[in-house]
Formats: C-alpha cells, structure tokens, sequence
C-alpha cells in the first residue's frame, strides 16, 4: 500500500511540473528612436539613420514589422549599425529635422516630413 501511495503522490507531482507552462525569454524587440534622439546619437557616434515611414492603414507596413524587424538577426544588425527610426507618414505632430520642422499638410493629409523623404 506504500509503494502504491508514494507512485501516485511522484505521478503527481511530475504531471503537474509537466502541465506549467514553460517560461521563455521575451522576444528581443527593435528599439525604435524618436528623430530627435537619432540627432542627439549622432553627435556621439556617426551612424546611418534607418527611417522607417508608415500609416496606420499600410498592410505592408504591418509585415514589415511582424516578419521583417522582428527577425532577431535584423534587430541585431540594425541595432548595432544604424539609428532605426519609425515615423507615421501621416503625424500630426511636428517633425524637427536637421534644423527644419515639418507639419502636417492638410492638402496631401500627410506630414511634409513624410513628403520630403
């Protein structure tokens, strides 16, 4: 009876160490800049700026960052070679810009930031 009762208290016990969920580590995630902390970088280390434009409405926009930039590879590669930057192409807010600013151009309904790329 001994033998019995110790085997169902280890069956338990693997089963439930069996059934928790496996703990991984987060998915690295591409650390996207602002332009105004691309510029403040620049003037520590000169790197290329890798400025990614998209809307909210773009589905390639959206492949981009589901296959694209969160590939580990390409996350280290950028990080480590260029200043990524993401901008909405259609941002209300002002984008300054090597000593420009750029607004929202109600005629295009897009930022002239996004016009001047």
């Amino acid at each position: 009876m001994h033998k019995i009762t110790v085997s169902i208290i280890l069956f338990s016990c693997l089963f439930i160490s069996a059934a928790r969920p496996v703990r991984t580590l987060p998915a690295p995630k591409l650390q996207w800049m602002t332009m105004k902390e691309a510029e403040q970088a620049m003037l520590k280390e000169k790197r290329p700026i890798l400025i990614d434009l998209y809307t909210s409405w773009c589905g390639w926009c959206k492949v981009m960052d589901r296959k694209t930039y969160s590939n580990p590879k390409v996350i280290a590669y950028l990080q480590e070679h260029f200043y990524p930057v993401k901008i909405n192409a259609e941002t209300k807010e002002t984008i300054s810009f090597n000593q420009k600013e750029y607004q929202y151009n109600d005629r295009n309904r897009a930022n002239d930031f996004a016009i001047f790329l």
